[in-house]
């Protein structure tokens, strides 16, 4: 959401806050004292369970002015729309590529993309690509049954050049492994 370091913010339909798991339990997220023999805890009602224990002023400050500038100024409809759109297109171009397998179905689209090339781990290509053609991507271990794979995260704010010179940098590391 184009915030602070540190921030971020996480919406969930009422009626499906019971279908995710806490990630870590502090103070502010549980309805009563942890039960420490038993190993038993009861989360807040409500999206309080997901509640960070520390809090920045400036940060939420930030993180704010940024929210009301993509709420007020660009819409989040367009910003939704575009994310859309800069996805298709990466996952076309990637697509196209010898070596390249897409991991995130296209059903799934959003704005992140995991996928394979030959002869490279996630790590190798995230290092290749930043250090070689100025691209910053990340990768990902594996999760339910998907491979390691590298991936792409696309925001509103990115540009077809900025998918062009992804795709040029893949090719190119691509080039190296077979000479």
């Amino acid at each position: 959401m184009c915030g602070p370091d540190g921030t971020g913010g996480l919406f969930i339909r009422a009626d499906r806050v019971g279908d995710f798991e806490q990630t870590f339990v502090s103070g502010g997220t549980i309805r009563e004292s942890m039960d420490y023999h038993g190993g038993s805890v009861a989360p807040a009602f409500g999206a309080a369970r997901f509640d960070t224990a520390g809090r920045s002023v400036l940060l939420m400050t930030g993180q704010i002015a940024a929210t009301t500038w993509i709420n007020d100024e660009l819409g989040m409809d367009w910003a939704a729309e575009r994310i859309a759109q800069i996805a298709s297109l990466t996952y076309d171009e990637l697509s196209r590529l010898q070596g390249v397998t897409i991991v995130t179905p296209r059903e799934a689209l959003c704005g992140l993309i995991a996928f394979t090339v030959d002869g490279f781990t996630g790590p190798e290509l995230s290092q290749r690509l930043a250090d070689e053609h100025n691209v910053t991507i990340r990768f990902v271990t594996k999760y339910i049954n998907n491979p390691d794979a590298a991936r792409v995260s696309l925001g509103f704010f990115n540009t077809e050049e900025d998918v062009q010179k992804l795709v040029e940098g893949i090719q190119s590391v691509q080039k190296t492994i077979a000479s």
